[in-house]
């Protein structure tokens, strides 16, 4: 069975928590709400460091390149994948309202903090979000879709992967 942990170096966490923080203050300066995450300020500064360290996690996993982009709202984070970062070790991919259930988007499941994270399991978003997974209030995010670990499919059938 392949190990799917991945450890960032301390430059490589420096680099990914300078995209996080960007990504963070061009929300600000573009004044888009955090109504609707379910997240304190403190929260949003942690999610969106540890998401982008996810996201560099991934991109080195698969000699992918990550462009460090700040504002990649709605755009794949890595290659043609969608990265998302959990702090919840057994925690399960989300899906928010606003994104596109009916595409054909890979998102990937990460876990871990830095410097070390766990790449989980990879999903359809037009499998994820069907009724199965379908959460009415899920952490006052108001609705969305929550896929458990244990339903996504195994790394090791990633499309795309080297």
């Amino acid at each position: 069975m392949t190990d799917w942990t991945v450890e960032l170096t301390c430059f490589e966490v420096y680099i990914a928590a300078q995209v996080g923080v960007s990504r963070r203050t061009s929300s600000w300066k573009k004044e888009i709400s955090d109504e609707g995450t379910g997240a304190t300020t403190k929260e949003r500064w942690m999610r969106e460091v540890e998401g982008a360290c996810a996201e560099l996690a991934v991109a080195r996993r698969f000699g992918k390149f990550w462009d460090m982009n700040s504002m990649r709202f709605a755009m794949p984070d890595v290659d043609d994948w969608k990265v998302r970062w959990t702090e919840h070790e057994h925690g399960g991919l989300l899906i928010h309202p606003w994104e596109d259930v009916t595409a054909s988007d890979v998102y990937i499941l990460v876990t871990g903090w830095a410097p070390e994270y766990r790449l989980r399991g990879w999903m359809r978003i037009s499998e994820a979000g069907t009724p199965e997974y379908h959460e009415e209030n899920l952490a006052n995010r108001g609705p969305c879709w929550l896929v458990p670990q244990g339903e996504l499919y195994s790394m090791e059938t990633l499309p795309g992967a080297p």
